[in-house]
């Protein structure tokens, strides 16, 4: 038999980093409840691993992150690599919680080309409803316009202005090309 490995392989950067910070914030503050608002990454092994060190994890897949952080009552809160709106750093600092934000590089990018183009039209998010990036970058303004498939598009408002087409970091243009050329055609 022969094995061909593919390059690259393994974990993206922004799940290197979402897991390095999560072990620096527990190496720096051992005896801290510290508790993941969601799974710092969509892998059971690696949630298991750092709940078998003490750091909670809380996910429900019918709640946003706003209202995860309703079961949070002190310690460190960890923002997962997927990131959270503004609303959820807010909410966490006036509990007097610490926040820890281990957003993903890419995702941070994706927010500031949204909230810069906001300012001069709207945007077309290509990405899944549920997922915790989709609910942050929606929630940065109403000229984000969520599109997960078909009839979505067909839904889009008719007077979009100056759209830009963008995607959640997560999905694969395989994935998101019939979502991208409805779009251009609408």
């Amino acid at each position: 038999m022969n094995i061909i490995t593919v390059t690259p392989r393994g974990y993206c950067k922004g799940v290197i980093n979402a897991i390095n910070l999560v072990k620096q914030t527990r190496k720096e503050n051992p005896n801290e409840k510290i508790t993941m608002l969601g799974m710092i990454v969509h892998n059971k092994y690696v949630v298991k691993a750092f709940e078998e060190i003490g750091i909670k994890c809380i996910d429900a897949k019918n709640k946003t992150r706003l209202e995860l952080l309703d079961e949070v009552d002190s310690g460190i809160v960890i923002i997962t690599a997927h990131g959270a709106s503004e609303e959820v750093t807010i909410k966490a600092k006036e509990k007097g919680l610490k926040v820890v934000d281990a957003t993903c590089i890419d995702v941070i990018k994706t927010h500031k080309i949204v909230k810069e183009h906001i300012k001069h039209g709207d945007v077309i998010y290509i990405g899944k409803k549920t997922h915790p990036e989709a609910e942050a970058i929606v929630s940065i303004s109403n000229k984000v316009h969520l599109i997960s498939n078909l009839d979505d598009v067909d839904n889009l408002p008719k007077d979009l202005f100056n759209p830009l087409i963008t995607n959640q970091t997560t999905m694969s243009l395989y994935n998101i090309e019939i979502l991208i050329n409805a779009c251009l055609l609408k």
